[in-house]
């Protein structure tokens, strides 16, 4: 029998401590970690979860600070199970789990083992944050969130500018982020052959060529990248199907990822966050994700997730919380 991990998506932890001061949050995530020892779960925590919660605690002005404060709070109760000395479950970032499976050198590249190290340090700072009053200061761990917000604001950019770049070349035509908005022959045809195989290893291959300029600096010229795909959809199939789902919507009702309000470029991270359904990391293990994001968890359905998946009142409510 498969053993199951739990990961809670950053809305996912927002949401469970919502309306609960500190006594609160740690009382609810202590009840959780006791109801889920009941049914046999163990929980781990997303490396970029972290870093999106860490990144706000960079100035105590965000309006963002106060919340995230007290979902790390969440986190390191639930992560560590109330234990001082608890062995933390850190799945590393997506492009970390897509480097190293795919590249051999992955490991002498600088920018790896800087994105290596700064996965590695952030038990500290959870344990750091997770185990004082969220009154006290933090100032040992200030460069550390600075250089997170400076990360987490470096990726979403470049995120967002990969996406536009991205609709643009497949409809130059395009003054928005909706895809052959006027041309309905030409969006059925994109859908369809997104839908196809050969629309996943599209996708596939603008992962690994990401993956090969990250371990070695420069982006491929004659490499033979075939392989690579092939491996990247047997090993990570999970979140290219989620990024097909949002390519899927730039081609249907459009999908605006300018809109402050939305923060579309959150998608980066959950994207990041289901490269830890990998085969080789889970290995016999099952994992579940819980998710307070309603798009997140639509595309994660329509992907073919299925009960990997769950919203968090659904969660709760299964392990009797």
């Amino acid at each position: 029998m498969s053993q199951e991990i739990v990961i809670f998506d950053t809305n996912a932890y927002r949401n469970f401590i919502h309306g609960f001061d500190e006594i609160g949050v740690r009382d609810r995530a202590r009840k959780l970690v006791t109801r889920e020892n009941k049914c046999g779960i163990t929980v781990g925590v997303s490396a970029p979860v972290l870093i999106e919660l860490f990144a706000h605690l960079a100035d105590p002005a965000d309006p963002a600070y106060d919340i995230c404060r007290r979902a790390l709070v969440a986190a390191w109760e639930h992560a560590s199970g109330h234990s001082e000395n608890a062995l933390i479950n850190v799945i590393p970032e997506g492009m970390l789990l897509l480097s190293k499976s795919l590249f051999p050198d992955a490991a002498n590249s600088q920018e790896f083992r800087s994105r290596e190290e700064n996965n590695g340090a952030l038990t500290s700072v959870l344990k750091g944050v997770g185990e004082v009053a969220v009154s006290d200061d933090l100032s040992a761990y200030q460069q550390a969130f600075d250089r997170l917000a400076q990360y987490v604001k470096s990726e979403e950019a470049r995120f967002i500018q990969h996406m536009r770049n991205l609709v643009s070349q497949l409809d130059p035509s395009t003054s928005d982020w909706r895809i052959y908005k006027n041309d309905k022959v030409k969006r059925r045809g994109f859908l369809k052959e997104l839908r196809s195989p050969k629309g996943l290893e599209w996708i596939a291959r603008s992962y690994v060529v990401y993956g090969y300029e990250l371990v070695y600096g420069k982006p491929p010229i004659q490499e033979d990248l075939s392989g690579h795909v092939k491996e990247l959809i047997r090993l990570f199939q999970t979140p290219l199907e989620v990024y097909r789902e949002i390519l899927v919507l730039f081609a249907g009702n459009g999908f605006n990822m300018d809109d402050p309000d939305e923060r579309r470029e959150n998608f980066r991270w959950d994207i990041d966050i289901l490269f830890g359904l990998s085969s080789e990391t889970l290995a016999s293990k099952h994992l579940t994700l819980v998710t307070g994001d309603g798009k997140m968890l639509n595309a994660a359905l329509q992907a073919g997730l299925g009960t990997r998946a769950q919203r968090l009142p659904d969660y709760l409510q299964r392990v009797g919380l």
